[in-house]
């Protein structure tokens, strides 16, 4: 297989390689929801490069220069400084790292006993500001938006966009970790529009408890951008894949397509496991009349042959009357 070296050399912060699968996998068009970044601890103090004087001559040459600018590239802050760089500054709120600012040099990589001082470094040194913002945006992450149908266009002048905002994992664990957050009521809004709260009598299935909110808004044109979020408090952030235009989620979803129209997709769409039930109940049901038509026919079958049989026998016993009578 050949030989393998340690990838630290050179991605010690794999930040941008994880970027460029992430783009492999998802679309460009899809805005990334939380980008993190966990680094293993940095030194407190920040040294700025010195210039070398004339009668340094070891430390001028090629060799020492070559090793300390080997040794900067493996500066996981730096590689996170410059991915921010190139970073809008509408999205460098879904940008993430947690560090932690060692109290004296950094240890070896070899050097065990570090363990249990860094563990400790990572305790009395929290982000907790950090930290909360961080799960409040993944938990925000959790809540994407499926239109019901294409935009269709109102005598109001506006196209109405009707659909659901539902969780990517059961919405009981998502709304309790919100709620050790915050007990503040969960709000969503189309831009600085009310989409209005959760509503846990009417947006939670009482049979599989999946979350499944109803709403509606219009924009001016099926290609304007629109952001929907999510409202805790003080807190507010976009929902997964926001800001989007409702075109892109119409080809997204295949809603335009000339074979399909928007009730057959909702009866094509299995949102719910209670929905399921109904359609194995169906199935099955389906199924038991259909053994008991075929269960019926081959009597009908035998039933035909004896009528058949009947018949030519009668047939056979009357054409001898008729050639001996006639």
């Amino acid at each position: 297989m050949g030989k393998f070296q340690d990838g630290a050399l050179r991605h010690n912060n794999p930040i941008s390689i994880a970027l460029w699968e992430c783009d492999r996998i998802w679309p460009r068009e899809t805005p990334k929801d939380v980008v993190l970044s966990l680094g293993t601890g940095r030194t407190a103090t920040v040294t700025t490069p010195q210039a070398v004087s004339p009668d340094h001559t070891v430390n001028s040459k090629f060799i020492p220069r070559l090793c300390r600018s080997f040794l900067t590239g493996l500066d996981g802050e730096m590689a996170w400084r410059q991915l921010l760089n190139h970073v809008g500054r509408d999205d460098e709120k879904r940008y993430f790292r947690l560090n932690v600012d060692l109290a004296g040099p950094e240890p070896r990589l070899d050097d065990l006993r570090a363990m249990e001082q860094l563990s400790r470094e990572v305790v009395t040194r929290g982000h907790d500001n950090e930290i909360r913002e961080i799960k409040l945006a993944l938990l925000a992450s959790c809540f994407f938006f499926e239109l019901r149908q294409a935009p269709r266009f109102d005598p109001s002048g506006f196209y109405i966009c009707q659909g659901e905002i539902r969780t990517r994992i059961d919405y009981t664990k998502v709304f309790m970790a919100l709620r050790q957050t915050s007990l503040e009521p969960i709000e969503f809004f189309k831009d600085h529009m009310s989409l209005g709260p959760i509503d846990r009598s009417t947006d939670v299935c009482a049979g599989c408890y999946r979350f499944r909110k109803r709403v509606y808004f219009f924009v001016r044109h099926p290609d304007e951008y629109v952001n929907l979020s999510m409202k805790l408090g003080e807190y507010q952030r976009e929902l997964s894949g926001f800001p989007q235009s409702m075109a892109w989620m119409t080809a997204a979803q295949n809603l335009a397509s000339p074979f399909y129209s928007g009730e057959q997709i909702d009866l094509l769409r299995t949102t719910c496991a209670c929905f399921e039930q109904i359609l194995r109940n169906s199935v099955s049901l389906g199924t038991a009349g259909a053994k008991r038509i075929s269960s019926e026919a081959p009597s009908g079958r035998r039933r035909s042959k004896r009528l058949r049989r009947h018949s030519n026998s009668r047939m056979s016993t009357a054409e001898p009357d008729k050639v001996r009578f006639g």
